[in-house]
């Protein structure tokens, strides 16, 4: 069972970074069951309600992909000689903005969408963060890859 941690203002002046980087390795390392199934469980709650299921986590920046090319192809989208494809630079864009607006987005939720399961329960609150960074980055990996795979179609090193 975890001891009971009391907080005092002022109280991050006691620590030093090694300190808490240590806490916080030590959390995980503790703590890595619970945040393999919260990850799972965020996962699959992100994409349960919609017809396609998790496959959006795949089917979304394909579509994307080939919409930009269509877009290109037909003439919509010119700007210029540009050094890289303009579809490549815009998508590589937005999963880079995906990364940050999502990251944003359920760091900051954190606390209020899940207050009764911290209060219910005795574990370290930075444990729910880290799931959060886990499935930001799973959900940015995907449309990084695929960024990626559509540079070097184009020839981009």
């Amino acid at each position: 069972m975890q001891k009971s941690k009391i907080y005092t203002p002022n109280d991050y002046r006691n620590y030093h970074y090694s300190k808490n980087l240590r806490e916080l390795f030590v959390n995980i390392s503790q703590y890595k069951t619970l945040i393999k199934w919260l990850t799972k469980v965020g996962l699959t709650q992100q994409y349960k309600k919609s017809l396609l299921g998790i496959s959006w986590l795949f089917l979304s920046p394909i579509i994307s992909v080939v919409l930009w090319v269509l877009l290109q192809s037909a003439g919509i989208l010119n700007p210029g000689d540009t050094k890289i494809p303009y579809v490549a630079y815009v998508f590589l864009s937005q999963a880079i903005w995906g990364f940050f607006i999502s990251f944003y987005k359920s760091i900051s939720e954190t606390y209020t969408g899940r207050g009764g399961e911290l209060l219910q329960n005795s574990f370290p609150h930075i444990i729910i963060v880290i799931e959060k960074i886990i499935i930001a980055s799973i959900n940015f990996g995907i449309p990084l890859i695929l960024s990626i795979i559509v540079l070097l179609f184009y020839g981009i090193s």
